[in-house]
Formats: C-alpha cells, structure tokens, sequence
C-alpha cells in the first residue's frame, strides 16, 4: 500500500512538472512523456505501469474518490492534455523554463 501511494505521488509529480514547468528539468521530462505518448499509441506508460503492477491506476483513485461507479478503463492521455504539454513544451523550448 505504501509503495502504491508513494508511485501515485510520483506519478502526480510528473503531470505537474510536464505540465507546469517551473523546474528547470521540466522540458526533458515533457519531451521524454511525448516521446512515450508517440510511441506507445497515446497511451500514459505510468498508468500502464500501475495496472500491471498494483491491478489498480491512479484514475480509478480519482474516479472511486468522485463516487462514480462506471468509467472507462483505458490509458489513452485525452487530445486536450497532448496538446495543452505539447503547447507548454513548445513554449518552454522556444523562451526557456518559467520562473
């Protein structure tokens, strides 16, 4: 149980770097994230990652702690989301790390 929270706290670390960038080894983490959306099919790997591992991934915590019983059980990162890093990397790439 403690390894699974502490994967979902690394796990969130990431999405929050990739997408907030403010560190400055934020760029390569967001590239290396596309990288693996390009190649694995737009599928997260870390959730993959959860599944195999725990049988449980960080979106069924967050759909369990929202009290919906019915959602759909597959890795693929949302277009919106892709875009909105792809954005922010671009941006990073082009003018720098924030902060």
């Amino acid at each position: 149980m403690i390894v699974k929270g502490l994967f979902y706290a690394a796990h969130c670390a990431w999405i929050f770097l990739c997408a907030g960038g403010v560190a400055p080894y934020s760029t390569p983490l967001s590239l290396l994230t596309i990288a693996s959306w390009q190649f694995n099919d737009n599928a997260c790997l870390l959730l993959q990652v959860e599944d195999h591992l725990f049988g449980d991934t960080l979106l069924d915590l967050y759909y369990r702690m929202r009290g919906i019983d019915e959602y759909p059980r597959h890795f693929k990162v949302p277009k919106l989301h892709r875009r909105a890093v792809l954005l922010l990397t671009a941006f990073r790439c082009i003018y720098g790390p924030l902060g």
